[in-house]
């Protein structure tokens, strides 16, 4: 009968413990995922398929749904799904901190956050461009017309003064001629004025309002980051 000394128990736990430790250093090391269980809360709770959210963020369903249930994704999609639900790539997380990506994740915030602020504050300078722009055309328009009536009230006066009966004929023929001036002459030269040499000028004065000054939305043409 064999029998087993506490010798023999030693050495046969010496023996087997390389295999033991072999066999851990041979487990594959998984890389930690990011968890990103709110993705189907959000999606549920704006009342969206599966399908709707790729529409909106042009994806795959089928990425929609690895993403769903935990998986990684690239930064850029973390953008565009944060850009569908309207908040921060840190509020897709239950907790930014905890993933392995956490710096990547606030970098991509503050880049996002910076650029709305150049979007808004370009909007603004947009508008305020926009309101001085009018402001000028409706001053051109108004010093246009105050041109017009003084011409017409010169040439007025000049018949008044001089009196037709008593003109020369060469004085006859220039009161004509200042009349043709002011019916026909100052305003063609007021229409090119307005409509040709003074947007151009507005353009180089004001370069934001001029982006939309021709597309008939009024300058509120949208900006792409």
């Amino acid at each position: 009968m064999n029998t087993t000394t506490p010798e023999n128990t030693s050495e046969m736990s010496e023996y087997n413990a390389p295999s033991s430790a072999s066999a851990a250093s041979t487990t594959p090391q998984t890389k930690p995922a990011d968890t990103l269980s709110r993705i189907a809360q959000l999606r549920k709770e704006h009342g969206w398929t599966q399908q709707y959210l790729a529409s909106l963020t042009g994806l795959t369903v089928r990425t929609i749904q690895r993403m769903e249930a935990g998986e990684n994704m690239s930064l850029e999609t973390l953008r565009l799904l944060a850009d569908a639900f309207g908040i921060s790539v840190g509020e897709l997380f239950d907790s930014v901190d905890d993933q392995p990506r956490a710096e990547d994740i606030h970098r991509l915030d503050r880049e996002r956050e910076e650029a709305e602020q150049r979007r808004v504050a370009r909007e603004r300078e947009r508008a305020l461009q926009n309101r001085k722009r009018s402001e000028d055309m409706r001053m051109a328009q108004h010093l246009s017309s105050l041109v017009y009536v003084v011409a017409a009230m010169l040439c007025g006066a000049y018949y008044m003064v001089v009196g037709p009966g008593s003109m020369p004929r060469i004085w006859t023929y220039l009161g004509t001629a200042c009349w043709i001036l002011i019916w026909v002459g100052i305003p063609l030269v007021m229409r090119f004025v307005l409509r040709v040499w003074l947007p151009r000028k507005l353009d180089d004065k004001y370069p934001l309002s001029a982006e939309g000054a021709y597309s008939g939305d009024g300058g509120d043409t949208a900006e792409d980051e």
